[in-house]
């Protein structure tokens, strides 16, 4: 799976004004993890 710390540092690193866009983000992020795991 990801990180905790690196996906943490990435939230921060964006402004509460992209939620939207960090949400499409932790989708992919989840994918590949799912894709690592299979």
């Amino acid at each position: 799976m990801v990180n905790a710390p690196f996906f943490l540092r990435i939230v921060r690193s964006f402004p509460a004004s992209n939620i939207k866009y960090l949400g499409k983000i932790a989708t992919i992020l989840v994918g590949v993890g799912l894709t690592k795991n299979v």
